[in-house]
């Protein structure tokens, strides 16, 4: 292929608009990720400060479950959270890990959700590397202000949470420790069932 000068000029311009729409690319990224979480932490809200269901505590927290699910990626903090365990184990047992999982870690996210019933969450800040994001978040009371930062990963179906920290502490990270500790003396299996009667 034969460069003429106009070839030059037309390839020059595409890259100088590439570059220059760089910067706004990433930001729109970036204000999609906390639209979106800001979208699941309202709908959360709008449940707990319902007061027709303050009588059904069980109702209300299923609803918030399935709000809650739409934004986090269960199997991801699974895998995360049992790390090298994770290959090693079947299919069977991977699927009803991540159930058990989804149960204790969104319950351990639900106590901290709840107490906003007179409360409201400021959203601090936002970081965008490639396809992964960091919010960070503080939770007010009337007693106290709680840090919780939102790690999410861009996946089809939008920007999933992975992981939440909470003052300093990483719930994905903290269970690992504890499943760590629990298989250096136990078989999986016997976890699965501590878990379960958790």
């Amino acid at each position: 292929m034969r460069l003429t000068r106009g070839t030059l000029r037309c390839a020059v311009f595409f890259l100088v608009t590439y570059f220059l729409t760089l910067p706004v690319l990433a930001l729109a990224s970036g204000e999609k990720a906390s639209d979106e979480l800001k979208g699941t932490i309202e709908e959360v809200l709008v449940i707990v400060n319902d007061e027709s269901l303050e009588k059904d505590a069980d109702i209300r927290r299923d609803r918030i479950q399935e709000t809650v699910a739409k934004r986090f990626d269960y199997r991801q903090m699974g895998i995360r959270s049992l790390k090298e365990v994770w290959s090693r184990i079947s299919q069977e047992e991977q699927g009803r890990f991540t159930r058990s999982f989804k149960r204790l870690l969104g319950n351990a996210y639900l106590s901290q959700i709840e107490s906003l019933k007179e409360g409201e969450i400021d959203f601090v800040d936002e970081h965008i590397k490639g396809k992964y994001a960091l919010v960070k978040t503080q939770v007010r009371s009337k007693s106290k202000i709680t840090d919780v930062d939102y790690k999410l990963v861009r996946k089809e179906e939008g920007w999933m949470v992975y992981d939440f920290v909470v003052n300093g502490v990483s719930m994905v990270q903290n269970y690992h420790v504890q499943f760590t500790k629990v298989l250096s003396k136990k078989t999986f299996g016997e976890l699965l069932k501590r878990m379960d009667a958790i």
